[in-house]
């Protein structure tokens, strides 16, 4: 498995469910748009006094593995990396 390192800003639609669930639905990257079908952990962490959290994904046209971020302190998404099979 291959880890592409990429921390690039995105734009995702994304449910904000009760209890504080975030549910992805699509992000888009460049020019294409991945629909979610799975996410496979989440995590939250800080930086400095703010939070994050973690999800990894996976999406409907790809074995791939995609990190994302969400950075509650100017609410903006991050693709962190990718993990690729093969």
């Amino acid at each position: 498995m291959q880890v592409a390192e990429l921390n690039e800003p995105i734009k995702v639609r994304a449910d904000f469910l009760p209890g504080g669930e975030v549910q992805p639905r699509l992000f888009r990257r460049g020019h294409r748009t991945f629909r979610v079908t799975n996410v496979n952990a989440t995590w939250e962490d800080t930086e400095g006094q703010h939070a994050l959290l973690y999800l990894t994904v996976t999406v409907s046209d790809s074995d791939d593995v995609f990190q994302l971020c969400f950075r509650e302190e100017d609410r903006t998404w991050w693709l962190q990396q990718v993990m690729m099979e093969g």
